[in-house]
């Protein structure tokens, strides 16, 4: 028996190593055809490579360069979104990507690509150059024309950028300009036919016709395919009566873009040029309805019916029907309080809220008629923000109900919304003190929560759920109230029972939502959510969550699209704000970000959160001087607040306003005497801004009130190194680490040094030594460790390495793995690969992870899975050199060798250092 599961078990690792090694050949054919432009079969060859698994990240990048070639623009801006999200390099996807939003009509992503920041240049120029043509697109020529202008020092040896600008330049007749730039394209790269196109038409706006159209003839003999250069030769023939040859050329682009718009406009041109009126009209009016919109006519039910149909809908729930039919009736007919209170009620359960308001304050003497009417405008009125509305309602309410406890109620909500809280409760019992009114009890439910007082909100809460235990609505209330003192098995209990009496109630709806986000079900979260958005699109606590829920799982454009539609809904309602902010940030799209930021000081202008990080992205934007002025007021709020005051410091010195920064810092000083923490961040101020005598004395200062600690010795190190002192540095890093052994700042500080060449042996000692005396400090072992493989002394670091890989709660395992193997490569491939397999399984999608299996592979001459593992860590990261040289070792052990060299080329890889640097030359040097 143990035979046979032997074998099975063989046979089953050889099945999946045979289609892993399936796959990667797969992938490289796949890559070979797209190269030489058999883009079917590579698309073939992919289809099959993903359908064994859809994660392959070369795979999944290939297939969105080839949808996107084949006009599938939706498709492959998916497949270039979910390999952005799943880490792969941008630099590899953000071209493309910008590309496909181009095709798209997605203008505003473009632009967003635009403030990445550490891009390589050539994704960077792509993106530029896709910009401006989406500025052009929105017929914002003076934004492409600063874009290309701005960036054209950076990129002054792109013939296309330089292109692109002396075209722009044409159109506004800066003939000069135009001509300079396109001289400088033709020195860089005279057969370029983009350049020699508008070289052509800078001839044409001299009048120089003979030389345009020789210019048109040289670009289409250097690209007689190139659709462009096609029409651009066909217009010029068109222009000089050459009708015959110009037709030839339109039927060869139909032939290479079949239902190529631009082309059948040219077509029609030169068919009523030749007096073809018909056969132009049939076109022109085909492209017209290609390009039309239909429209529906909307037809006008009777009034009586709207009436019938908007009651009845109000009756069964269906608010957004009966919003519609009831306003519909009654602009035809007059209102009465009954109506009004069913339409008003209707248009804010739909989210209407600007006709809510519209109606309420058309009508504001019936309103007051009828108690319950006037009860929902007055909460309205609190929950917009417009208080005095219902202030101004309240004394004809008085009068015509002075008896009706609504009134007690409705003084409760105005305090409430006023934010006196307890001036609320106060009201509420006095009055209302014994009231078992359900309303009383659930507005003290929710005053005592808003309170945070969840325990006393529990009591009524619960006495509610006891008076109405079929009211489905009290058991939410419950429930919700159970959740804020995290007791969410009872209120999950609670939401299941009520979801089998009612499964569509919302609230309930929600509230599972909330207790699976609660317990990471994200699952079961988002489930839930995306029923509650199919029975309410507009609610508030919905579209909070699912923005929640989107933002935990990397999905930031669906997070912003319900954040958007939630402020939308509720304008003072700070919440989505604050978590748009959140994402735009995350995003760096610090423009939209500070948008949000505006608004939330619309609603809370003295809020001093709000203020800083409006100047942290005004820094960000670059605006340092209006950053300062946001600063100054923080400074006003937090002068007597030390911490703060520090923080505040950090973000003043990134303003570029060091003057403030000390003044804080000395504030913080003078309001906490006795913490050493501001001392400190005055003293490290001092010396980052190189002002080493105000240093020295704030320092001393320092060791005279605090005395000889690890931090104020750790201060002193920090000044001697400042000054260059390393030896006296050294010593009083080391005496603040033997001061508290735990103090780890102070070991990093001493690698620090040592890593820039200062005191290197004397910091192996030292750890070496402090190892021996406190043998489970991992951290100090993972130093030295570090510092041997640095030095590529493998026989000290590998004993260190093996006596950490196993430790519990040891950080950064992974890396000690991969460390490992890398230390084995050369000498026991064997181990090297169980220890790169261990290190994987922690962190399966690691470049430099994959890279080190990738070169092992290589190294035990498996050279295709090699080179699928390589080509995997590629498309994560594209810019580490000794990722080039294993990728181009591999290939050349295929004997790929233009591909290798390509590697080398297309990367720039010896414009940078690395350890393996010399074997890649020598390399380059064997292929040549």
């Amino acid at each position: 028996m143990k035979k046979a599961l032997s074998v099975l078990f063989f046979t089953t690792a050889l099945l999946i190593s045979n289609v892993k090694a399936t796959m990667a050949d797969s992938y490289d054919k796949a890559l070979l055809a797209f190269n030489e432009g058999e883009v079917q079969e590579a698309y073939i060859l992919l289809k099959n490579v993903l359908q064994e698994d859809p994660a392959h990240l070369p795979s999944k990048l290939l297939m969105g360069r080839i949808l996107l070639i084949d006009g599938h623009v939706r498709d492959a801006i998916v497949e270039f979104e979910e390999v952005l999200e799943a880490g792969a390099d941008e630099n590899l996807v953000l071209g493309p990507l910008a590309r496909a939003y181009l095709f798209s009509g997605s203008y505003d992503k473009i632009y967003k690509l635009l403030r990445k920041r550490d891009l390589q240049r050539d994704t960077k120029l792509a993106i530029v150059l896709v910009a401006g043509t989406a500025y052009l697109r929105e017929n914002a020529r003076e934004k492409a024309i600063a874009l290309y202008e701005k960036h054209l020092s950076m990129f002054d040896s792109s013939v296309a950028l330089l292109t692109s600008l002396a075209t722009l330049y044409l159109d506004e007749n800066r003939l000069s300009e135009a001509e300079q730039l396109l001289t400088q394209a033709k020195q860089i790269r005279a057969r370029d036919p983009d350049m020699l196109l508008v070289l052509a038409k800078l001839n044409e706006k001299r009048d120089e016709y003979d030389k345009g159209m020789e210019l048109y003839r040289h670009a289409y003999t250097i690209a007689p395919d190139n659709p462009s250069v096609m029409r651009a030769l066909a217009s010029a023939l068109v222009q000089r009566g050459k009708y015959s040859e110009a037709t030839e050329l339109v039927k060869k682009i139909e032939q290479e873009t079949p239902g190529d718009i631009q082309n059948k406009l040219l077509k029609a041109r030169i068919l009523a040029l030749t007096e073809n009126h018909l056969e132009a009209d049939k076109i022109l009016t085909e492209l017209s309805e290609q390009l039309s919109l239909l429209t529906d006519q909307q037809l006008n039910e009777k009034l009586e019916l709207s009436l019938i149909a908007g009651v009845v809908a109000y009756i069964n729930g269906n608010y957004d029907l009966a919003s519609t039919s009831l306003s519909r009736y009654l602009s035809g007919r007059d209102a009465t309080p009954e109506l009004l209170g069913m339409l008003i009620d209707s248009l804010l359960r739909v989210g209407y809220v600007k006709d809510a308001r519209k109606i309420l304050e058309k009508h504001e003497n019936l309103v007051v008629q009828n108690i319950q009417v006037a009860s929902l405008a007055c909460e309205f009125y609190l929950t917009i923000h417009r208080r005095f509305k219902c202030e101004q309602l309240m004394p004809a309410i008085v009068a015509n109900f002075p008896d009706a406890p609504e009134i007690t109620l409705l003084r409760a909500k105005i305090l409430l919304n006023k934010g006196e809280r307890e001036q609320a409760l106060k009201v509420l019992n006095t009055t209302l003190a014994n009231s078992e009114t359900e309303e009383v009890l659930q507005l003290k439910t929710v005053l005592l929560s808003q309170q945070e007082a969840f325990d006393d909100a529990l009591t009524y809460a619960k006495k509610l759920a006891e008076i109405e235990p079929n009211n489905t609505s009290y058991q939410v209330l419950f429930a919700e109230v159970l959740m804020r003192l995290g007791k969410f098995d009872q209120a999950s209990n609670i939401i299941k029972n009520v979801l089998s009496q009612e499964p569509d109630m919302l609230g309930a709806v929600i509230a599972k939502a909330r207790i699976a986000f609660a317990n990471d079900d994200i699952e079961k979260a988002n489930a839930s959510i995306k029923k509650a958005l199919e029975l309410d699109k507009k609610n508030i606590s919905v579209l909070l969550l699912a923005g929640q829920l989107h933002m935990i799982q990397n999905r930031p454009e669906q997070a912003i699209e319900h954040l958007v539609s939630a402020k939308s809904i509720s304008k003072n309602d700070v919440r989505p704000r604050e978590l748009l902010v959140s994402i735009y940030l995350q995003q760096k799209d610090y423009r939209s970000a500070l948008g949000e930021i505006n608004q939330l000081l619309g609603i809370d202008r003295l809020s001093a959160p709000y203020v800083l990080r409006k100047a942290e992205i005004l820094i960000e934007l670059d605006r340092k001087v209006d950053a300062r002025k946001q600063l100054d007021i923080v400074y006003a709020h937090w002068q007597a607040q030390p911490q703060k005051l520090i923080q505040l410091s950090k973000l003043q010195i990134l303003a570029g306003d060091k003057e403030a920064a000390e003044k804080s810092l000395i504030s913080a000083v003078e309001y906490a005497q006795e913490s050493i923490i501001p001392h400190l961040e005055l003293a490290r101020f001092f010396i980052h801004q190189g002002e080493l005598e105000k240093a020295e004395i704030q320092v001393a200062k320092v060791v005279d009130v605090f005395g000889d600690t690890s931090n104020s010795l750790l201060i002193q190190g920090e000044l001697n190194q400042e000054k260059e002192r390393y030896p006296e540095a050294f010593s009083f890093y080391k005496a603040a680490h033997k001061a508290d052994p735990q103090f780890t700042l102070a070991v990093i500080r001493m690698y620090e040094l040592a890593q820039q060449g200062h005191l290197r042996d004397e910091m192996t000692t030292y750890l070496n030594s402090f190892i021996k005396t406190q043998p489970g400090n991992h951290f100090a072992k993972h130093l030295l460790a570090d510092m041997y493989y640095i030095d590529r002394d493998f026989g000290q670091a590998a004993p260190l390495y093996e006596s950490l890989v196993n430790e519990e709660g040891l950080a950064n395992r992974h890396f000690v793995l991969n460390n490992l193997a890398n230390i084995y490569a050369t000498s026991d491939l064997e181990k090297a690969h169980s220890y790169i397999d261990r290190a994987l399984s922690i962190t399966p999608d690691s470049a430099s992870l994959i890279d080190t299996k990738g070169w092992l592979l290589a190294l035990s001459g498996e050279y295709k899975a090699a080179l699928d593992k390589l080509r995997q860590s590629y498309t994560l990261n594209a810019s580490s050199p000794s990722l080039h040289y294993h990728l181009a070792y591999t290939l050349a052990k295929l004997g790929r060798i233009e591909e290798a060299l390509a590697v080398f080329e297309e990367n720039k890889t010896f414009d940078k250092n690395f350890p393996e640097k010399d074997q890649a030359i020598a390399l380059k040097n064997s292929l040549l």
